[in-house]
């Protein structure tokens, strides 16, 4: 796979959501599967973690049940043998990126997702705090900054056990057609991860990280998942 693709899912898709599908899921999906209390969530994650395996088994050449996933001990899940991958989902629709040389996140919102001033306050850097104070600041801008700084952690590997405000990605500014280079330090290491804002239907607010600098990314393609 000489390129990253993005996939939007529509989970309420009947056809991700009947019950032999969990056949499909390992041990840890059904056990989380089982966890949810509404029947209407139960059929979302279904639909998600259903459309994750066939993706990763048209990549593969094997049967979705074959997929076998390892989970690093932040919980992230990945492929012994490739490609690197993150799914993210919210409400009635779901993100799948698969590269595959590349630490790869997406994170996904609904427009109803509000971010409080406390909780952005939390999470913003020194700077995008001044940056907000200076221009001011809507509820996109706070669900926009969430998602792009999800969108890189999911891509780190590490989740919310590393700091959001320890990131700078902006507060303003939405661009779905330039990249940007976003610089992370971890134990003294730099590390680069390009970032962009994804142009989404239904007032989706969504973001896409892979590993490196903007100047040697693969190409990436964006589709909807054909079942």
């Amino acid at each position: 796979m000489s390129e990253a693709k993005v996939f939007l899912i529509q989970l309420d898709d009947l056809r991700l959501q009947h019950d032999a599908l969990t056949d499909w899921l390992d041990s840890e999906e059904r056990a989380r599967w089982a966890k949810y209390g509404r029947e209407i969530l139960r059929r979302r994650y279904l639909a998600a973690h259903a459309a994750l395996r066939l993706i990763l088994g048209r990549v593969l050449g094997r049967h979705p049940a074959d997929i076998i996933f390892r989970r690093n001990e932040w919980g992230r899940p990945q492929t012994q043998d490739g490609p690197a991958f993150n799914l993210s989902h919210a409400g009635p629709h779901a993100l799948i990126a698969v590269g595959r040389d590349r630490p790869i996140g997406v994170d996904i919102e609904t427009p109803d997702r509000r971010l409080s001033p406390e909780v952005f306050d939390a999470v913003a850097s020194i700077a995008e705090r001044r940056e907000a104070a200076a221009l001011g600041v809507e509820p996109d801008d706070r669900l926009r900054l969430w998602v792009r700084k999800e969108a890189i952690l999911k891509a780190f590997g590490l989740g919310l056990s590393f700091a959001p405000k320890a990131l700078t990605v902006g507060v303003r500014n939405a661009d779905s057609t330039r990249w940007r280079t976003v610089a992370v330090t971890d134990a003294g290491i730099l590390r680069e991860f390009a970032l962009i804002d994804l142009a989404l239907p239904f007032h989706l607010c969504g973001a896409l990280a892979i590993g490196g600098a903007v100047n040697c990314l693969p190409r990436v393609g964006f589709q909807r998942l054909l079942v």
